[in-house]
C-alpha cells in the first residue's frame, strides 16, 4: 500500500498545475458555486469562529466555499499529501494554513466544527460537528 501511495503522491505532483487550471476554469467554478450554494444555503452554524479541517484539500477549494456562505467566520486547516499541490495553494491563494499530510496517517487532538471532503467537484462530504454529526453528498 505504502508503494501505491507514493506513486499517486508523485503523479499528483508531475500534474500539480494543470491540475490548478483544470479545476478552476470558469466553468467548474460555476458548477461548484451553483451546487455548494444549493447544498449549504439552509446550513446554520451558531458559533462566532468555526473550525474547519479539509483533508486532502487540494489547492483549499473547501475554504473558498465556506467562506462564501459563512464569510470570515471559518478558521481554516487543510492538508494533502502532495508537495506540490500544497506550494501551489499556498502560492495561489496566499496566506492559507495547509500543509503536508498523509490522511491513513492523520491524527489530532483537535475538535472540528466542520470537516469537508470534495471529490472532483462532483461530489462532496460535510460533517458538522456541533453536537451532532450529519453528512451530506451531493452528486
Amino acid at each position: 500500500m505504502k508503494n501505491d501511495l507514493l506513486h499517486q503522491r508523485e503523479c499528483f505532483n508531475r500534474r500539480a498545475e494543470n491540475y490548478y487550471r483544470t479545476r478552476n476554469g470558469d466553468k467548474q467554478l460555476l458548477l461548484r458555486d451553483l451546487m455548494y450554494g444549493e447544498l449549504l444555503k439552509d446550513v446554520k452554524i451558531e458559533k462566532e469562529k468555526i473550525l474547519v479541517l479539509e483533508p486532502m484539500c487540494g489547492y483549499g477549494e473547501g475554504k473558498r466555499i465556506l467562506e462564501t456562505h459563512f464569510g470570515n467566520r471559518i478558521c481554516y486547516e487543510g492538508f494533502d499529501y502532495s508537495d506540490e499541490i500544497v506550494k501551489y495553494a499556498k502560492e495561489y491563494l496566499g496566506d492559507i494554513n495547509v500543509y503536508v499530510q498523509d490522511v491513513t496517517t492523520f491524527s489530532s487532538n483537535k475538535k472540528y466544527d466542520v470537516i469537508i471532503i470534495m471529490g472532483g467537484g462532483s461530489s462532496c462530504g460535510i460533517a458538522w460537528a456541533a453536537g451532532r454529526t450529519e453528512y451530506v453528498r451531493a452528486a
